[in-house]
């Protein structure tokens, strides 16, 4: 999955073709054991956290703010239901 336009403050969202081979992936009962994101290019970029939604409106919410540049990989493994959101409402 490659995302080109980054801002400070910014968030993004993937949806349909665009989540490449994410799209219909199968996560058995909302549980992200890994997840792990890929940098490219010297631009650097420091996500707060990532967010999963699921068809059923399930969410989860890996934290990480860690500066991330050059061809550096996070692995976070802190995925966890977000706390104090309804399902389906976002």
């Amino acid at each position: 999955m490659i995302c080109t336009s980054m801002r400070s403050a910014f968030s993004f969202e993937l949806q349909g073709s665009e989540l490449q081979g994410c799209l219909a992936f199968v996560v058995p009962n909302h549980n992200i054991t890994l997840l792990r994101l890929e940098h490219s290019g010297s631009d650097a970029w420091q996500p707060e956290w990532i967010r999963v939604i699921f068809d059923d409106g399930i969410f989860l919410e890996c934290q990480d703010g860690e500066v991330i540049d050059d061809n550096e990989v996070h692995e976070l493994t802190n995925c966890e239901r977000a706390a104090g959101v309804e399902d389906g409402v976002l």
